[in-house]
């Protein structure tokens, strides 16, 4: 009787794990990726920083533009969500409570959000009207000291807690 309750109960282990990856395998494929991935094309190699790979970005920009059927053109160093090697520590010195973590580092055009399609859930996006905002892209030899950046929700959380508005306007740095 004994080897009889062990296998039922293992059975009915083994059920309960599979009905739950099946339930977190439904949850991550109905959850909104918070941009929309259709009709979007990624070109690989077109840098849009200073200097000439940034002539080589507004070159193939301009050229993309004039065609009706492109709505929008972005650049990143690389595709969100895709296997990337550039990792940095992230801490909040104002915050000394906040854990310190390592987080995944882009390098994104000033339209990138709006040329995914994307909505920012706290915060603003950049704007070319405001120095910093462009200063990276503008010119190569003056960094400024601070420079805004938008983080994912995930790392907000780790900075600030469940209320994700708190972290706007929260000064970090990397290393």
């Amino acid at each position: 009787h004994g080897l009889l309750l062990f296998q039922l109960g293992s059975a009915t282990v083994l059920l309960l794990l599979v009905l739950t990856m099946l339930a977190q395998a439904r949850f991550i494929a109905a959850e909104p990726l918070g941009f929309d991935r259709s009709n979007r094309m990624v070109l690989l190699g077109v840098n849009y920083g200073p200097g000439q790979t940034g002539k080589r970005f507004q070159t193939v920009q301009n050229i993309l533009r004039k065609e009706p059927a492109i709505r929008h053109f972005t650049a990143a160093s690389a595709i969100p969500s895709w296997n990337y090697d550039r990792s940095a520590t992230v801490k909040a010195p104002d915050l000394p409570m906040a854990p310190e973590f390592s987080a995944i580092v882009l390098d994104v055009a000033m339209n990138f959000f709006d040329g995914l399609g994307a909505k920012l859930v706290a915060g603003r996006d950049f704007d070319p009207e405001r120095g910093n905002d462009r200063m990276l892209t503008d010119n190569p030899f003056t960094v400024p000291d601070v420079v805004p950046v938008v983080i994912s929700r995930e790392a907000a959380k780790r900075l600030v807690g469940s209320n994700i508005e708190d972290a706007v306007g929260t000064v970090i740095s990397t290393a």
